[in-house]
């Protein structure tokens, strides 16, 4: 059993190395991809507890990482999991992960939708290190609906701005997109203190036979969207990165 490993597939496009601290996430996304890929009910999936031997495994799997290619490679919590559960401000946990691998030299990405119970651990983060989180909607009640756990997305906003005036590098992961409008509205109300953002596509429960299909989402001009968000970035002077699923969509 390793904590830490080499994404595959997306996730690959938005790190070289992760690592995910807690088994399960409390957030209960509508659309998340993990209770189907583990076999779980999203009840199952919302029951979080730490990994076993959390610390000493991580250690290990960074004793053991000897590869050059991934030399002081940055290394994102979490995508299986988010870093922030409420058990956290107890426990401390994460923060005790962050020091672990700066120790060995590992630059860290934090992404969270914890909002501002992530900050308690800014403190903490040095040049290479990064903050980011995902926004979806600018409609609270729609916020509540889809992802009924996470914070509020004026919440994930201040914590972003917070993160910018403490000098550290902000992103935000457009993904998935559910409301075209609400995601390029995202975008400008956050470009002031957003160094980067990250655009996808919703790949999860656009299945409409899918239990948690979200008939928000259905029938998005996915090539329309990619164009008028490259648009607006490009006119915002913002650096940006398109996923190669949306990519694909525009060809």
């Amino acid at each position: 059993m390793s904590i830490l490993y080499v994404p595959k597939g997306r996730a690959w496009e938005y790190a070289r190395l992760a690592a995910s601290p807690f088994r399960g996430c409390p957030f209960r996304c509508y659309y998340c991809f993990n209770p189907d890929a583990l076999h779980q009910t999203p009840e199952e999936f919302a029951q979080v507890k730490p990994r076993y031997d959390l610390l000493k495994i991580l250690e290990r799997d960074l004793q053991q990482c000897t590869d050059p290619a991934y030399k002081n490679e940055r290394v994102l919590l979490s995508f299986t999991c988010d870093p922030y559960p409420a058990f956290d401000e107890k426990t401390g946990l994460t923060r005790s992960v962050i020091e672990l691998l700066h120790r060995y030299d590992h630059p860290v990405c934090i992404l969270t939708k914890g909002g501002l119970r992530s900050t308690r651990d800014f403190d903490l983060f040095r040049p290479g290190d990064q903050y980011a989180t995902t926004l979806t909607f600018t409609d609270e009640a729609m916020r509540q609906k889809i992802e009924p756990g996470a914070a509020p997305t004026e919440e994930r906003i201040q914590a972003l701005a917070i993160a910018h005036d403490a000098g550290i590098f902000t992103w935000v992961s457009c993904e998935p997109v559910i409301m075209p409008r609400q995601t390029l509205q995202l975008i400008r109300e956050t470009a002031g203190f957003v160094d980067h953002f990250k655009v996808g596509m919703l790949n999860h429960n656009d299945d409409p036979a899918h239990p948690q299909h979200i008939p928000e989402a259905a029938g998005i001009n996915w090539a329309l969207f990619g164009s008028e968000a490259i648009d607006v970035l490009q006119q915002l002077g913002k650096s940006y990165y398109i996923k190669t699923d949306l990519r694909r969509c525009m060809a």
